[in-house]
């Protein structure tokens, strides 16, 4: 596919020769656009194994395209791109898209996005995908002004001692339904099979009542977050199950209104049935309520099994958001074995708090199929389960729970 607008034109590269003006261009622009955000000696590293003569003819012979950027005859920038499959969908990866500094901010760098879109068009992708380095803020509200946004993260090594941290950004060819700027879904839009019962805005919490930012009882995650739950929802159907949430995306502000509840020594109605055995001084203190949730980066949920049938939960031999250790997952039993074996750390717990082995196996059998799905679980709570590779690792948010969630600014 070739394209031209005036002077500028993009065409992609039919003579392998034409390759070295990518080396020549790379050798200007890659260094300039990393100095500062990877370390120095990763700069030469990289430009070795992404721009080596033979790398490049091995990348075209593999399926990659390489097009030029030209204003005239001159070479101003490249564009490389080639086809994969994501769950059985077509995608198109944009691996690079670099353009001579000197003709920044021309509106060239939008005639590239939109040659690179044509393309997925053309090639009847389903959404392209890039990765940008977490630190180039620049390159990030670019592509945020072209309709992508953050999919998915990835630290991992390129060799050499050194580390790639990105965010893998995403454009959906065809729109995903009610999609925020920042990647947020309704569940129900992804997942519609999830039932919902969104704890915090209702009363039957811990603190007894609506939580700040609960504004509709809806579940909001991350685009990525979602598209998991729904591989879970496949798996949980096997065993003739559904999953129901309590709890997903978690704004800010409902942390803080669970940290002034804490502070409050006088408010203890629901004790009863979340910490009989704990003084309300000792939650924060045990990590039972934290001052930063997971929860409010967006891939962080609360859940669990319902038959698929009658819709009654499973039972797990404890309620959500109970504190104390009967919430663990290795309560009566070892998750890493999936063996029922009536103690906790050895010990016997004490009488009427042990779970049967009915209880201990529903428990794992969340566990399983939610750990399959790229879910990590945590230590303290049966019910919890955060994305691996999360979209956000430091970012929380604090936009309202509503099902129009998406007239946000970034």
């Amino acid at each position: 596919m070739d394209l031209q607008s005036d002077h500028i034109h993009i065409a992609e590269i039919r003579d392998l020769k034409e390759l070295k003006h990518i080396e020549t261009l790379a050798a200007g622009i890659f260094p300039q656009t990393y100095r500062g955000l990877i370390p120095d000696a990763q700069i030469p590293y990289m430009m070795h194994v992404m721009y080596d003569d033979e790398v490049l003819r091995k990348e075209s012979s593999e399926g990659m395209h390489f097009d030029i950027i030209r204003d005239e005859e001159r070479p101003i920038g490249y564009i490389c791109w080639h086809l994969a499959d994501d769950d059985g969908r077509k995608i198109l990866r944009l691996e690079k898209l670099y353009l001579d500094f000197a003709y920044h901010g021309r509106g060239i760098g939008n005639l590239a996005l939109n040659f690179v879109i044509d393309c997925a068009k053309s090639e009847k992708a389903s959404f392209i995908s890039l990765n940008v380095n977490k630190h180039n803020t620049k390159a990030q509200k670019a592509y945020f002004r072209a309709g992508f946004y953050i999919w998915k993260s990835e630290r991992e090594p390129v060799g050499g001692g050194f580390f790639k941290d990105d965010y893998i950004m995403r454009f959906d060819i065809t729109p995903t339904p009610k999609i925020n700027s920042f990647g947020f879904v309704r569940v129900a839009d992804v997942a519609p099979e999830v039932l919902e019962d969104i704890r915090y805005y209702s009363f039957d919490n811990f603190v007894g009542e609506r939580i700040d930012g609960y504004e509709e009882p809806v579940a909001l995650l991350t685009l990525a977050a979602a598209e998991a739950l729904k591989n879970v929802c496949k798996d949980a159907k096997s065993f003739g199950c559904r999953l129901k949430i309590y709890d997903s995306y978690r704004p800010l502000r409902a942390v803080e209104h669970f940290m002034r509840w804490s502070k409050d020594p006088a408010d203890t109605k629901m004790k009863p049935g979340f910490y009989p055995d704990l003084d309300k001084s000792e939650l924060i203190a045990r990590g039972y309520i934290l001052e930063r949730s997971g929860h409010s980066r967006g891939s962080t949920l609360d859940l669990t099994l319902c038959d698929i049938g009658t819709q009654k939960e499973l039972d797990m031999g404890g309620t959500f958001d109970w504190f104390g250790r009967e919430s663990h997952p290795d309560w009566c039993g070892d998750p890493e074995t999936g063996k029922y074996t009536g103690n906790y750390s050895g010990d016997t717990p004490p009488d009427g708090r042990a779970i049967n082995e009915t209880q201990f196996r529903n428990r794992m059998l969340l566990r399983t199929i939610m750990m399959r799905n790229d879910f990590t679980p945590i230590a303290e709570e049966w019910w919890h389960f955060t994305l691996k590779g999360e979209p956000y690792t430091e970012t929380g948010f604090d936009f309202p729970v509503k099902s129009d969630h998406r007239n946000i600014d970034r």
